[in-house]
């Protein structure tokens, strides 16, 4: 596969696994509004309520869109892209930006990036 090719699929990956991660991300923020709304959830709980949501988009995008080689890499990738249409959208939407919040984060979702993409990438080379 020459160069250009192996090069646009990475960037067509890391594309799709930050795009997917958001989808899932903002259903999940979405079923929890609606949760909240129905339960009464305490609003203490739900800034870890929503770290949890984040990691397990940025899980499930890297699972189900990171294939062949450099799962790493594009794990990795795909995590900082979702960290940033993330918090551009939840910016927009709550109009309040928490740096604090900005940096665990990204801790958080670059190192579930890395090891789904790692996951991903393993699992598709043993078929």
């Amino acid at each position: 596969m020459s160069q250009k090719v192996k090069s646009s699929n990475v960037y067509s990956q890391v594309l799709r696994t930050g795009l997917t991660s958001l989808i899932v991300c903002t259903i999940l923020v979405l079923m929890l509004a609606l949760v909240v709304k129905i339960f009464g959830i305490p609003t203490s709980v739900l800034p870890v309520i929503n770290q949890v949501i984040k990691v397990v988009s940025a899980i499930l995008g890297s699972l189900f869109t990171v294939r062949g080689d450099r799962g790493l890499i594009k794990g990795i990738l795909g995590a900082v892209l979702f960290l940033i249409l993330s918090t551009v959208l939840f910016t927009l939407l709550g109009g309040i930006l928490v740096w604090g919040q900005v940096g665990i984060d990204a801790l958080l979702e670059i190192v579930a990036g890395a090891l789904s993409g790692l996951i991903a990438s393993s699992r598709t080379r043993s078929k």
